[in-house]
């Protein structure tokens, strides 16, 4: 048997340690039948909050990542706008 031996070089600076990790509102569902994402600002800090309190942080859960589900639409100037009724505290 052969083996196939590969030099790999990087820096140490500690990047790239660990793919990113975390959450993300994809898929979240907002009725029984899960047709559509759905997410509100208190899913999302409900989320990142238990991340923090089950350790999931300290382990490099560092991401909470709004998926498709914030959008509302965009303005006059082509900027995203959201729900505030399920952002009140806005983006």
């Amino acid at each position: 048997a052969s083996a196939l031996c590969t030099t790999v070089f990087g820096f140490d600076n500690g990047l790239g340690l660990t793919p990113p990790m975390g959450w993300n509102t994809w898929k979240t569902c907002g009725d029984d039948g899960c047709t559509h994402d759905y997410c509100d600002e208190y899913e999302v800090k409900s989320a990142a909050a238990a991340m923090k309190a089950n350790g999931m942080k300290d382990a490099g859960y560092n991401y909470v990542n709004l998926d498709d589900c914030w959008a509302y639409g965009r303005d006059e100037t082509g900027t995203f706008t959201w729900d505030s009724d399920r952002f009140p505290s806005g983006m």
